[in-house]
């Protein structure tokens, strides 16, 4: 009976560790690219586990592998997960100093089109395997961003469905930009 309650207070010990805590990034990171079909790297993380989770210098790149969002610094705490289902829930995440890249590639899709298909849809995913991620909110703060489109007409741009705290915003004709 001892043995079944030291087993979770030795694996939380172990998780703690940054070695052991890089392992699982590298894991997490890689089943995320595949996942994704794209380059996501990170610098350096540190969690508390089942609490809150910080991330330096996140790299998420678009299918045309150009930058699509490079974070500095990434808070989150973690609200609940499900193993099964392979779900995580987070509270407020912070985006510190976030450098965004956003363009139209065509009439219908964004360069981050792939990230909502993936996170935001409500179909079954083709990849069991992959784990969804579901932030209650997203709040930026100061940061750099540009907004732009490749085509030859005017479009509206649109978000539906989602909460996005924006603080000291500078719109310039051909970028967006973060203070």
């Amino acid at each position: 009976m001892a043995l079944l309650l030291l087993i979770p207070i030795l694996l939380y010990i172990l998780i703690l560790i940054p070695a052991i805590q890089t392992r699982v990034v590298q894991y997490f990171t890689h089943q995320l690219s595949l996942s994704l079909n794209t380059e996501i790297s990170i610098g350096r993380i540190h969690f508390i586990p089942f609490k809150q989770v910080v991330v330096n210098d996140l790299l998420v790149r678009d299918l045309a592998r150009d930058t699509l969002l490079f974070i500095p610094r990434f808070h989150a705490s973690v609200d609940s997960f499900n193993v099964k289902q392979r779900q995580v829930f987070l509270n407020r995440v912070s985006l510190i100093d976030p450098i965004v890249n956003i363009h139209k590639i065509d009439s219908v899709d964004y360069n981050f089109s792939f990230l909502t298909k993936q996170f935001l849809s409500d179909d079954t995913p083709g990849d069991t395997a992959a784990w969804k991620v579901f932030p209650s909110s997203i709040v930026f703060v100061r940061g750099n961003g540009c907004v732009g489109t490749h085509l030859p007409r005017q479009i509206d741009y649109r978000v539906e469905g989602f909460n996005l705290a924006l603080k000291k915003i500078s719109y310039y004709p051909d970028s967006l930009a973060f203070e």
